[in-house]
């Protein structure tokens, strides 16, 4: 990470926090997709069920929430620092 860093500009910790919150996005994202599969959700209703998912993140990050949010739909608990 270090030549990385020299490479983009970046510092190590900048890069390191990226890379968490591209993690935590990316679980937040299956945990959907699995609330969809196990439901059955097809079409129309898996659309509307994301929109309605990111609507609550949405409100979620307003109130500076968004991380916990992300963390208790992709595992059911908050677990990071950042989070809490």
């Amino acid at each position: 990470m270090d030549a990385m860093a020299k490479l983009t500009g970046m510092s190590r910790k900048e890069q390191e926090e990226k890379l968490e919150n591209d993690r935590r996005d990316g679980a937040f994202q299956a945990g959907i997709q699995k609330h969809i599969l196990e439901q059955g959700l097809k079409g129309a209703d898996a659309e509307a069920y994301r929109q309605k998912m990111q609507l609550e993140l949405d409100k979620a990050n307003a109130i500076g929430q968004g991380d916990a949010f992300k963390e208790v739909i992709a595992t059911g608990t908050v677990y990071s620092q950042k989070a809490i």
